[in-house]
């Protein structure tokens, strides 16, 4: 599953099941987590946010980071996982507090998901978002095909012997962008997009003033909890969770 890459971890607990595979619903789920000894929930370095930090904190790894302590609620239903009331601790590591709702991408996140693989940006306001390349070799395919080949290589001239090697190459072109595409699609579709938030409470060394005086302004240490606290508003995949607050870390690393 693409969301290994991600985050994973064994948990134990009571779950409750209910509704009804014939009503709106369908089956649900729910359970309030504990983790107890044997429990762990690891979030890795894939999602931007963690990769970011680690950059910065001379201290500590970010690559697998395992909570083992704390709880959240969590239920299903309607095609969507809430979980509530988070509250996790890697000790000596990080706190995550919050609160989101787990679902399928649509389709125009999806695209958009591709657009920013491709770009390494966001896609343009009211663009086509993904598709633009892609649309443009099919155009660019349809002119060409392999009746037209067919037509050609009877020919035998230079010309037309040229004009079918071309015909052949933009065909398939065509194809191999056609299954990059839908392959890319299908990776993206496997990523849950989340919405809701989260407060990630990172160790107070983490933004050290002599490392960059500028993020230990930005993320101050609150006195109750020692911790400096990074809010996050979740509307992305989960790869993509926190993309704006890694990308404050990334800008000021070195100030």
């Amino acid at each position: 599953s693409e969301v290994r890459s991600f985050v994973g971890g064994e948990l134990s607990g009571n779950f409750k099941i209910g509704g009804s595979p014939y009503g709106p619903s369908g089956v649900t789920f729910s359970a309030e987590i504990v983790l107890g000894p044997e429990d762990e929930i690891v979030i890795r370095d894939e999602v931007m946010l963690l990769d970011a930090v680690s950059l910065v904190d001379r201290y500590r790894s970010y690559k697998k980071v395992a909570f083992r302590a704390g709880s959240f609620n969590f239920e299903t239903g309607k095609k969507v996982a809430a979980f509530t009331d988070i509250k996790l601790e890697a000790k000596n590591h990080m706190r995550l507090e919050g609160e989101f709702i787990s679902r399928s991408p649509t389709t125009k996140e999806v695209d958009a998901a591709i657009y920013f693989e491709e770009h390494g940006k966001a896609p343009p306001t009211g663009g086509a978002p993904g598709g633009g390349d892609a649309l443009e070799s099919e155009e660019e395919v349809q002119e060409f095909n392999l009746a037209d080949a067919a037509k050609a290589a009877r020919e035998g001239s230079a010309e037309g012997q040229e004009r079918m090697q071309n015909i052949f190459q933009s065909e398939v072109f065509g194809l191999e962008m056609r299954r990059r595409e839908e392959d890319a699609r299908k990776r993206f579709r496997e990523v849950p997009h989340l919405v809701g938030v989260l407060r990630f409470g990172l160790h107070s060394k983490a933004f050290e003033s002599e490392r960059s005086k500028k993020l230990s302004e930005l993320y101050p240490i609150e006195p109750q909890s020692n911790l400096r606290w990074l809010n996050v508003d979740l509307d992305d995949a989960l790869g993509s969770a926190g993309v704006e607050a890694a990308e404050t870390i990334l800008l000021h690393a070195k100030d």
